[in-house]
């Protein structure tokens, strides 16, 4: 599937997003020769999601169904890993790196480093920054939206990803980093850390009223991924979503795509309250990472589709 998807990348115009036209063109090193210098910085990124990024099967779902070039610029990021998705995937093909360290940490042949006292490992280091603002992040977790228009992709300003701008909103007390990266742990803590994530969310049940307060957080929940939502139950009948609503619409410039139709997702350390109905004997709250679909997904599993986040009586 990985060589079909590339194929059809390739033959796509480019087109300019997030900086770049093209996927970054590095003579990057594998994460494997990152390894054998910084063997605990490669164990944590090995676990975390951007790892997976290009192999995870909630996008290989949603780019089987849409094959947009833009989807690589963030979760395939480097040429090469173009190059080799043609191929017969090998055990240390660059596609199985997704997010790699180059990405981050290599620019113009020279590895960028946070610290100013960093020192080299046999190859050039300098010091940037900016690696450690929230704004690094946000070239790939905040982005515009698109339309196919007579199968050409074309951009407009309508909002796609917009974690940068919440946590701007939210007042920007840490960065992304200091929550999403501990103790500059490479693990990069996320929605698929399951404990991280319930971390997030606080549900309080008593006297037939439910309290969702968003916790720990400097941006709304659910975030990123539009498709992304809460369900809060009674029992196992849906009782409210927390997410966006979409529809059709234009940007100010009259281009199609998708609009913001309606936002319910949680503020940070903002309350929300629903009233249990009078039936109701236990209360759950599950984390959905795609929307309902009338098409099979036959890669996809419950889990990789939802987790539940709490299952409380409802005293």
């Amino acid at each position: 599937m990985i060589a079909l998807l590339a194929t059809l990348v390739l033959a796509q115009p480019s087109f300019e997003v997030a900086g770049f036209t093209r996927p970054l063109k590095l003579d990057a090193p594998s994460a494997a020769a990152c390894a054998e210098c910084h063997p605990e910085r490669a164990k944590e990124w090995s676990e975390s999601a951007h790892r997976a990024s290009l192999t995870n099967r909630v996008f290989l779902d949603g780019f089987s169904a849409e094959p947009h070039q833009r989807c690589l610029i963030c979760h395939g990021p480097l040429e090469a890993q173009l190059r080799h998705a043609k191929r017969p995937l090998r055990p240390d093909s660059p596609v199985h790196d997704g997010i790699t360290c180059a990405v981050c940490h290599v620019r113009d042949g020279v590895v960028l480093s946070p610290r100013p006292d960093s020192t080299g490992y046999g190859h050039p280091v300098r010091h940037e920054p900016a690696l450690r603002s929230s704004e690094f992040c946000g070239t790939c977790h905040e982005f515009d939206g698109h339309a196919v228009i007579d199968g050409v992709t074309v951009l407009n300003d309508l909002p796609m990803q917009t974690t940068l701008s919440e946590w701007r909103e939210w007042g920007g007390a840490k960065t992304c980093q200091r929550c999403h990266m501990p103790s500059v742990s490479h693990r990069v803590r996320g929605a698929r850390d399951l404990e991280f994530l319930r971390s997030s969310v606080k549900l309080d049940v008593r006297a037939g009223l439910v309290t969702l307060t968003a916790q720990n957080v400097g941006h709304r929940v659910p975030t990123g991924d539009v498709f992304r939502h809460l369900m809060l139950w009674a029992d196992d009948q849906p009782l409210m979503r927390f997410g966006l609503e979409l529809e059709r619409g234009s940007d100010a410039k009259g281009r199609p795509g998708v609009v913001i139709a309606k936002d319910t997702r949680l503020l940070p350390d903002v309350p929300v309250r629903v009233k249990l109905p009078a039936f109701a004997r236990r209360v759950r709250l599950t984390y959905h990472f795609t929307a309902p679909s009338l098409r099979a997904r036959p890669l996809l599993t419950r889990e990789d589709e939802l987790v539940e986040l709490f299952d409380l009586p409802a005293r």
